[in-house]
């Protein structure tokens, strides 16, 4: 996996052999970093700029497109140029104006999957802005954004680089499981996803553990019995076998025409165990046999939802 580290300048060196000695240590010994300083004296790289706002761009809400502006705070006129040059322009009246001088409160930042993932907690009030015409703000990590760290401090730096690990191993294996479901395989095709992502399959296998683990539940009935034509409420327990919660699902149950009102289709959070109550009338005995489905809510309707037989007992008044 490709990771994009940014610094300004030399003078950030140190800051970035320390990231990238944390990266390494805490999500993969072979990551394959970047070097991307942005001056290399006084030039500025117009392509490395370039890239910086279009990732930054990738991890922000923003009312609507923006060009970053670097302003002379020594001239009398209002000199300024576009950070990236003509290449990161684009054509918009919002504008993110910072000083020359101001530039390092932008960086070091972390780029993986195509957005930056870390970012100084200086940035967010790096620029001036005009909030009446125009507001930034940047993206929760878990919501497709980046974790905010104090470069300054050893401590959070690890902490937001831990933060990142906990984020790619839930992202990777959603990948793992939209393949598996696209593809109709059994398995994730380790090789394909990692050319994908451009590292390698063992780094996608070290990130398998909650696929795995999240189809381990099991689906029992608390009614021993219920009556023929008689209405009952029925609770299932659903058990979650896992090492660890298995997050929010829907939980769908089907049962023969006319037992059920309505469709039953639950929302619901599963840590230890959770239940479900619904009202039903069977029409036939001795049995009364349910299809329960369960799907991984946060992949939404694509999906391979578990399915779980149950049979009620049933007996005539």
């Amino acid at each position: 996996m490709i990771v994009k580290l940014f610094y300004l300048n030399r003078k950030q060196r140190q800051q970035f052999d320390e990231i990238e000695v944390f990266l390494k240590e805490y999500i993969y010994k072979n990551l394959m970093i970047e070097d991307l300083y942005i001056l290399n004296y006084d030039d500025m790289d117009e392509l490395r700029c370039s890239q910086y706002i279009n990732l930054l761009k990738s991890s922000v809400i923003k009312y609507e497109d923006f060009n970053i502006i670097i302003k002379n705070n020594n001239s009398n006129e209002d000199v300024y140029t576009y950070f990236g040059g003509l290449s990161a322009y684009v054509y918009s009246t919002a504008r993110m104006d910072i000083s020359k001088e101001r530039l390092e409160t932008m960086f070091p930042a972390v780029a993986i999957m195509d957005r930056m993932v870390m970012l100084p907690t200086g940035i967010v009030n790096a620029f001036e802005v005009d909030k009446s015409r125009f507001s930034w703000l940047p993206k929760p990590l878990e919501a497709g954004g980046a974790v905010l760290v104090d470069y300054k401090d050893r401590e959070s730096v690890k902490e937001g680089i831990r933060q990142i690990e906990e984020q790619l191993q839930y992202e990777i294996s959603r990948l793992c499981v939209r393949q598996m479901i696209a593809g109709s395989i059994p398995n994730p095709d380790y090789e394909e996803l990692s050319r994908l992502l451009k590292t390698y399959p063992d780094f996608i296998q070290s990130h398998l553990t909650k696929i795995e683990k999240k189809a381990l539940l099991r689906v029992e009935a608390e009614n021993e019995i219920i009556y023929l034509n008689q209405r009952a409420i029925v609770s299932l327990n659903i058990i979650n076998q896992s090492e660890f919660p298995v997050g929010r699902v829907r939980v769908t149950v089907k049962a023969p025409s006319e037992t059920l009102t309505g469709t039953v289709s639950e929302i619901v959070e599963i840590k230890d165990s959770c239940s479900i109550k619904f009202n039903l009338r069977p029409v036939a005995s001795p049995y009364c046999p349910l299809e329960v489905s369960i799907e991984t809510y946060e992949l939404g309707e694509a999906s391979n939802p578990l399915q779980f037989p149950v049979i009620l007992n049933v007996k005539p008044l």
